[in-house]
């Protein structure tokens, strides 16, 4: 089955990685008036404003919107070439990791920048700096996430309070992928909440 790929998801999706974009076609003069449209288009770079439509970047750039289409649909596919060897080379250089903590509904959060060892999904930490804030110091690693956008790597590391249990952890997934409780609860009710509903 062939797949069509929204142009408008591409202006998205190289908007996401546009510092790395203008740098990969910065001396292409092919590219020059689309790539610098992007760099400096004011609604195209506002998150609060919905994306111009192609007549409007048309009217910016001078670039009919066909070329505009294939234009966009080049630069993008460079990332995703079949061979490899021709594929252009993605860089995030810079890594930060965020700590997201829930407890009682409350969140909390802080970022380091230099972690030696990475901490896995069951492994258990002790964070002394952090019990006047959220009223416990000792948690485990409930989930983690990567998000890859700009020059950055971040990691997204979801603690909870309290010690790891492999069985609730397992029977907390079941409970989801048979839905047995509504998905509003498995996020807003805690630990102890949820075992009053599905440890019976």
């Amino acid at each position: 089955m062939n797949h069509r790929i929204s142009i408008k998801r591409i202006i998205i999706d190289l908007l996401s990685i546009k510092e790395q974009v203008v740098e990969h076609f910065k001396d292409d003069q092919k590219y020059h008036v689309l790539i610098n449209y992007l760099l400096t288009d004011k609604k195209i770079n506002d998150e609060d404003s919905f994306l111009p439509t192609f007549k409007e970047i048309e009217s910016a750039t001078g670039i009919k919107v066909y070329h505009l289409r294939k234009q966009l649909t080049e630069i993008y596919n460079a990332y995703f070439e079949k061979e490899y060897d021709n594929s252009i080379r993605l860089n995030f250089s810079k890594c930060e990791v965020l700590f997201i903590i829930k407890r009682f509904g409350v969140f909390s959060s802080f970022i380091c920048e230099n972690l030696p060892h990475l901490p896995r999904i069951g492994e258990n930490m002790d964070l002394p700096f952090v019990k006047a804030k959220v009223g416990c110091d000792f948690f485990y690693v409930e989930d983690i996430r990567h998000n890859l956008s700009g020059l950055t790597q971040t990691i997204d590391i979801y603690l909870k309070c309290g010690f790891y249990n492999a069985y609730w952890h397992n029977r907390l997934h079941e409970a989801k992928e048979k839905r047995e409780l509504p998905w509003k609860d498995f996020y807003d009710l805690n630990d102890y909440e949820l075992k009053e509903k599905l440890l019976k």
